[in-house]
């Protein structure tokens, strides 16, 4: 070979070998994709194994971040605006007031999730034909009950009626009220002892309480275009008495109201929730998941679980649940891969193992027929409303039941409740 030739063979190899070993050591190795997963609801040990499954499958990193309800929407909005959240539980009832902040869903159609899921969650997570969530399960408003603390006044017979009545769970709030005002008069309520813990603003879900009970009497909550709160008119969606919405809240004080002949709860008594584990309460609303902090209270307690009364004879029944719902965050850089953990964890395979280890209530409607009967028609009957501010709206409430105990009458508090409610629903108008 010609000399030049052999020479500008060798430099043109040399630049060859250069090259690939520069590309070699300038390469490197894919960055694994990190999805940050926060809640306020769900405890790692019953999503560890799925979380574990799911990186194996996708080698991406999952973030499990779990904050207090408390400081929950502060923390987790300022984690959102710098993009560190891209799966972010949410309440049910904070979905309408964020959902322009979340991107919406493409793994199913609108038309399967209302198949796979019930009414009221469907009606919750679609908003203008998109979907913003999905939920693994639900907890709903269910009614504690001590039989041991259910005595019959020693000194008066009851007629046949009220023995009729006291003698089974009350399906109404017209039965409930008979029988708190015969357990008032077995025993006074007192520091020790309350027939029902309901009535004041302190009851833990007060603001729920008093929710339901509007719309079980057929309280309009929002105006159609949800623009103004309704629950102070005259409207009633069931055809009943007029005001329903200051109907529920009279009805809800009358058992905090020592002159009324519902009076059932005294303030004194302290902790609602402590005090029905400690034996203290025969009656007690609260959500169902409160049942592991009763137990830790007291492992002894026997009571049970019932219904939720209704209005009596009404063809409308109502109750109220409550959930998580699984969303993707606009400023996530990793929507695609975030919706896929959520398809991930919402399959019913994941389900089935994530109720093995939590305990909880599906939210699939397939799965309701295997429940009780108290849990089935909770959220069969379950309605909800264009919550513009959670958090906002149970200080309003709860306002409004402390204003009642304190002397004004329900019809005008709820105007003025109204009027705060209408100035959040414009706040988050589009």
């Amino acid at each position: 070979m010609n000399k030049k030739y052999l020479i500008l063979a060798i430099a043109v190899s040399a630049l060859i070998i250069l090259g690939i070993i520069l590309l070699l050591s300038n390469r490197k190795e894919p960055e694994t994709q990190v999805l940050n997963f926060v809640t306020y609801n769900e405890d790692e040990a019953n999503l560890k194994d799925l979380i574990a499954e799911f990186e194996a499958a996708t080698g991406a990193q999952v973030n499990f971040q779990k904050i207090d309800l408390a400081s929950y929407e502060v923390e987790s909005l300022n984690l959102l605006s710098t993009g560190k959240i891209d799966v972010w539980g949410l309440p049910n009832n904070w979905i309408y007031k964020h959902h322009d902040k979340l991107s919406s869903a493409s793994i199913l159609s609108a038309t399967d999730y209302q198949s796979i899921y019930p009414a009221v969650i469907a009606q919750e997570n679609i908003i203008d034909s998109q979907i913003y969530g999905l939920p693994l399960s639900f907890d709903s408003l269910v009614l504690f009950y001590n039989s041991s603390l259910k005595q019959r006044p020693k000194d008066q017979e009851l007629t046949d009626a009220e023995e009729e009545i006291f003698s089974k769970n009350p399906s109404n709030w017209d039965e409930f009220s008979q029988q708190v005002q015969i357990l008032a008069s077995a025993k006074e309520p007192t520091i020790s002892y309350s027939p029902a813990a309901i009535g004041t603003e302190t009851i833990p879900a007060a603001s729920d309480i008093l929710t339901l009970l509007m719309l079980q009497y057929g309280t309009q909550m929002t105006s159609d275009d949800n623009t103004q709160a309704t629950f102070h008119t005259s409207v009633n969606k069931f055809g009943g008495e007029n005001y329903p919405g200051a109907k529920a809240l009279d009805f809800y004080t009358s058992f905090a109201k020592k002159d009324h002949p519902n009076y059932a709860f005294p303030k004194t008594i302290g902790d609602p929730l402590r005090a029905f584990g400690e034996n203290k309460i025969t009656y007690y609303l609260d959500f169902s998941n409160k049942e592991s902090e009763i137990k830790l209270i007291n492992p002894d307690l026997n009571y049970s679980i019932l219904a939720i009364p209704q209005v009596k004879e009404t063809k409308n029944p109502v109750n109220l649940i409550s959930y998580e719902t699984f969303t993707v965050p606009k400023t996530s850089v990793n929507q695609t891969l975030a919706w896929q953990f959520i398809d991930f964890l919402t399959d019913k395979k994941s389900v089935q193992k994530y109720l093995q280890k939590s305990k909880k209530h599906s939210a699939f409607l397939e799965d309701l027929a295997g429940v009780s009967e108290v849990v089935e028609k909770s959220v069969s009957s379950a309605l909800s409303w264009a919550n513009p501010d959670a958090i906002q709206t149970q200080r309003i409430f709860n306002q409004a039941i402390a204003d009642v105990l304190g002397g004004q009458s329900p019809q005008t508090v709820l105007e003025g409740a109204a009027l705060q409610v209408t100035t959040l629903l414009e706040k988050i108008k589009p």
